[in-house]
């Protein structure tokens, strides 16, 4: 059976070079690469979030309008007066902020980053993302067709 071919660790951090099992080492390489994309959360998808907080719904308005007209966004959602408590230079800060949500795809990100970053007024703006794992497949290919690499638009 399967598991009897192969027994992965999970804090395995490199495949061994002798396979543990009897039908030869290539099987086993493929499940341990499969394993260890589990266990890290690598996503293999090509659509993510984007999550930026800003000071002011206005600049966010702005900001969305141009990362959509330049097709770096399908879409951008607008949370306003969200608080955020965080810490910044040495002092605690408790101030309302604006949340843009971000749908957009892995391959424009540098883009995206130094748009926002462009038109950010935060010194250090947040910019994270988070995977979409799963989603409607019409809108997947939705925020596909809407988003454009540079390349393809210049």
């Amino acid at each position: 059976m399967l598991k009897d071919l192969v027994k992965i660790q999970p804090d395995m951090s490199a495949a061994p070079a002798e396979p543990t099992s009897p039908n030869g080492g290539r099987i086993y390489k493929v499940l341990w690469l499969v394993n260890k994309k589990a266990q890290y959360g690598v996503n293999m998808s090509p659509y993510i979030v984007c999550l930026v907080t800003i000071d002011d719904i206005e600049k966010a308005v702005r900001i969305g309008q141009f990362l959509v007209e330049n097709k770096l966004a399908a879409c951008v959602n607008l949370l306003p007066e969200i608080r955020s408590i965080y810490s910044w230079q040495g002092k605690i800060h408790d101030e309302l902020e604006t949340l843009m949500i971000i749908k957009t795809r892995k391959d424009v990100f540098k883009d995206l980053q130094k748009a926002i970053k462009e038109l950010h007024p935060y010194e250090v703006p947040e910019i994270i993302t988070l995977p979409i794992d799963q989603g409607l497949p019409e809108y997947l290919q939705w925020i596909h067709d809407s988003v454009s690499p540079k390349s393809q638009t210049d």
